[in-house]
C-alpha cells in the first residue's frame, strides 16, 4: 500500500493550482502556480513569491535552475523571471523578448538559454543579449510548447501547428503528419537512453528512432493500448528504472523502455483496379465499341489494371485503387501517392486507399503510389504509366498546319503593306518632286526677271542721281536707289530658300557664314563666327532654312542695334540637332521689358516655333540667345 502526504491550507498558506514543478540543487522544491504565484518549500517552510501581474490566469508554465544557481520563470503574461536568491530579474519586450507568453526553457550544454515563446518562435539568451529565431532564421512562427537537447547537442522543439523542429544550430528540420507525425500539434518532448526522441501530441504518442542520416517515426495509439491521446504541457519523465511516464487528459501512461520494439514491415503495395470517367471496366472483358478509345497490351495479373494502357483525350478522370497488408497492424497503414508528368511531390500520408484524378490534358503519366505502416519504413513505390492521346486538333501535324496557315496570312498582310508603303513612298516622292520643281521654276523666274528689273531701276536711278543738279532731287532719287537695294538684297534672300539646291546644313552654314561677315563689315567691335569642322549630310527644307537664317539676322542687327557691346560671338555646334548662340558682351537685356526688346524676342521665338525649335535667353556678363533645331529630312 502506497501512503501519500497532503499539504494543506493553513495560516498564510494559501494553494491556488499548482502547474509546475522542480527541485533546486539544494532540495527545496519549487512550484508554479496557476495565478503566477511562485512557491519554495525547504522541507519545513513554504514561501510565496506573488506574481507581478494581478491576473488570475497568470499561469507559470515552466520552471528552470542554470548551473549559476538562478530559477527561471516562464509565465503566461509576465515574460520570463529570474530569481538569484534575493530578488526577481524580469525580461519582457523591453529587454528583447519577442512576446510576454513564454512556454518552455531550457539550458543547453554551452551555458545557453532558450526560451519557447506563443506564436513568436524561440529566443535564445548567451547572458548578455536575447537572440530571436523566426521565419527570418528558417524557423516558423508558431507556439513553442517544449525543448529538450539530445545527446548530440541537438535542439527539439515541440510545436503548436509545425510538429516536431529539429535544430543542429543552423538549419531547422520539420517532423509534421506529412513525415508521419500523428499530430502537429506537439505537448511534450523527451530524450530516453537509447537516444530516442518522444514526442506526446494532440492525437497519440510517437517515437524518433535514429535511421542513416534521419529519423524513423512510431506511432502509438488507441490500438496499443492507450487511453487517451491528448498529452499534456512538460508531462514526461523518465525514472531510474528506465521506464517513462506521461500525463495525458485522463490518466498517467508509462512504458517499459528495457523491452526490444518489433518492426514489422508493410508489404508491397498494390494496385487493385483502374476507374476511368467514374466507371468500372473489366478489361479482360471489353466491350469491342471501347477499343477505338481504351487500348492496352495485356492485364496486369492479380488485379484489373491494364499495360501500356492508351486513351483519347475525352477519357481524362482516372480513379486508382490501392491496398497494402501489415498483419501486425493493419489500421496503422497509411498511403501517399504522386503523378509525374503532373506533380512530382508526395502527397500527404492518408487512410484512403484511392486516388482520384480529373480533368488530365494529353500526356504520357505515371502514377506511384508507396505504403507505410507500424514500422514506419515506405515500401518501394508502385509503378503505373498511361497515354492520355491528344485530340485531333491538339496533334502536331495541325498544330503545324495552323502554324504554316497564319504565317501564310502574315505574309500576304506584310506583302500588302509593304507595297501600300511603297505607293505611299512614290506618291510623297512625287509629291516632293513636285514642289521642287515648282520652287525651282519660281526661283528662276525671279532670279531672271523681277532680278534682272531691279537691277535695271537700280541703275536707272544711278543715273539719274548722277544727271541731277537738284540737291533735293538728288536726295528722293538716293531714297529710291536704297529702297531698291533693299528689295533686291530681300529678294535673293528668298531666292537663295526658294532653290532646291540649297536643301542641305553645309549649304545653310556656309551661307549664314558668309551673310554674317558682309552684314558685320561696318561694326566697329570684334566679331567672330565658329562652325564645326564636320558638318552632317542632312538635307533642310527651304523654309526652315529660311527662319534660321532670318532669325539669326535679327538676332545680330538686334545685338548691334540694343547692346552696347564691343565683343560679338556666333557660334554653331551640331550634337544631334543644330545648336546656334549668338553671345555679346554688352548691357544684358530686361525680357521682360517690351520697351527695350521691342518685337524682336518675340519674332525670334515664332520662327523657332514655326520650325520645331526651342529659343532662350541668357543673361551674364552680356547676352546670350540659344537657337535649338532639331536635324530630320525635309519633307
Amino acid at each position: 500500500m502506497y501512503n501519500f502526504s497532503y499539504f494543506k491550507e493553513k495560516g498564510n498558506e494559501k494553494f491556488t493550482g499548482q502547474r509546475s514543478l522542480m527541485q533546486d540543487a539544494t532540495g527545496n522544491i519549487w512550484i508554479g502556480e496557476t495565478v503566477g504565484n511562485i512557491i519554495s518549500f525547504n522541507g519545513q517552510v513554504f514561501t510565496t513569491y506573488p506574481s507581478e501581474t494581478e491576473n488570475s490566469e497568470n499561469t507559470v508554465f515552466d520552471l528552470k535552475q542554470d548551473r549559476q544557481g538562478n530559477i527561471w520563470f516562464a509565465k503566461r503574461y509576465d515574460g520570463i523571471s529570474k530569481f538569484n536568491g534575493q530578488y526577481f530579474t524580469r525580461y519582457t519586450e523591453k529587454e528583447g523578448l519577442p512576446c510576454k507568453k513564454i512556454y518552455s526553457i531550457l539550458e543547453d550544454k554551452k551555458g545557453n538559454l532558450w526560451f519557447g515563446t506563443d506564436g513568436a518562435g524561440i529566443c535564445k539568451y548567451d547572458g548578455t543579449r536575447l537572440i530571436n529565431y523566426t521565419e527570418k532564421e528558417g524557423f516558423f512562427d508558431k507556439s513553442v510548447t517544449s525543448i529538450i537537447e539530445d545527446k548530440k547537442g541537438n535542439l527539439w522543439l515541440g510545436t503548436l501547428g509545425a510538429g516536431v523542429c529539429r535544430f543542429d544550430g543552423k538549419n531547422f528540420t520539420y517532423y509534421t503528419e506529412t513525415a508521419g507525425l500523428s499530430n502537429n500539434n506537439v505537448w511534450s518532448l523527451i530524450e530516453d537512453s537509447a537516444g530516442h526522441i518522444w514526442a506526446g501530441t494532440d492525437k497519440g504518442l510517437n517515437c524518433f528512432i535514429p535511421s542513416k542520416n534521419n529519423y524513423v517515426i512510431y506511432n502509438y495509439g488507441l490500438q496499443d493500448g492507450l487511453k487517451a491521446l491528448d498529452f499534456n504541457l512538460h508531462s514526461a519523465c523518465i525514472d531510474n528504472t528506465n521506464r517513462i511516464w506521461w500525463g495525458t487528459g485522463k490518466n498517467i501512461v508509462t512504458k517499459d523502455l528495457n523491452r526490444p520494439f518489433k518492426q514489422n514491415n508493410v508489404k508491397d503495395v498494390k494496385l487493385n483496379y483502374v476507374e476511368i470517367n467514374d466507371r468500372f471496366y473489366d478489361y479482360r472483358n471489353l466491350p469491342d465499341s471501347l477499343h477505338k478509345k481504351i487500348s492496352f497490351s495485356k492485364v496486369i495479373p492479380f488485379s484489373n489494371c491494364p499495360d501500356s494502357l492508351s486513351v483519347t483525350h475525352d477519357q481524362n478522370h482516372f480513379t486508382f485503387h490501392f491496398s497494402a497488408i501489415d498483419w501486425s497492424a493493419p489500421d496503422k497503414i497509411k498511403y501517399s501517392y504522386r503523378m509525374i508528368g503532373l506533380d512530382d511531390n508526395w502527397s500527404s500520408p492518408t487512410d484512403e486507399t484511392l486516388a482520384d484524378y480529373r480533368n488530365l490534358s494529353h500526356g504520357i503519366y505515371r502514377f506511384q503510389v508507396k505504403a507505410i505502416g507500424q514500422s514506419q519504413v515506405w515500401t518501394p513505390p508502385f509503378s503505373y504509366s498511361f497515354v492520355i492521346r491528344p485530340a485531333w486538333w491538339q496533334t502536331w501535324w495541325f498544330k503545324t498546319l495552323v502554324i504554316i496557315s497564319l504565317l501564310g496570312i502574315l505574309f500576304l498582310i506584310g506583302r500588302f503593306i509593304y507595297y501600300y508603303q511603297l505607293r505611299k513612298q512614290k506618291i510623297l516622292l512625287e509629291k516632293q518632286l513636285a514642289v521642287q520643281y515648282e520652287r525651282q521654276r519660281i526661283s528662276a523666274e525671279m532670279h531672271d526677271d523681277i532680278g534682272a528689273g531691279l537691277s535695271g531701276i537700280r541703275l536707272m536711278t544711278e543715273m539719274a542721281k548722277m544727271k541731277s543738279k537738284d540737291d533735293e532731287t538728288g536726295s528722293e532719287i538716293e531714297k529710291i536707289y536704297n529702297s531698291v537695294g533693299d528689295i533686291s538684297s530681300k529678294m535673293k534672300e528668298v531666292i537663295w530658300s526658294l532653290n532646291t539646291e540649297n536643301d542641305s546644313l553645309g549649304n545653310l552654314l556656309s551661307y549664314l557664314q558668309k551673310q554674317a561677315r558682309q552684314m558685320m563689315e561696318n561694326y566697329p567691335g570684334s566679331f567672330t563666327i565658329t562652325i564645326p569642322e564636320q558638318i552632317p549630310d542632312i538635307k533642310i527644307g527651304g523654309e526652315t532654312r529660311r527662319h534660321i537664317y532670318l532669325t539669326v539676322k535679327e538676332a545680330l542687327h538686334n545685338i548691334i542695334k540694343h547692346s552696347g557691346a564691343d565683343k560679338i560671338n556666333l557660334v554653331i555646334a551640331c550634337a544631334g540637332k543644330l545648336i546656334i548662340k549668338v553671345s555679346d558682351n554688352g548691357k544684358g537685356m530686361n525680357t521682360g521689358d517690351s520697351s527695350n526688346s521691342g518685337n524682336g524676342l518675340k519674332n525670334m521665338r515664332n520662327r523657332m516655333e514655326q520650325i520645331g525649335g526651342n529659343f532662350s535667353v541668357e543673361n551674364n556678363q552680356g547676352l546670350t540667345l540659344i537657337f535649338e533645331i532639331p536635324l530630320k529630312p525635309a519633307l
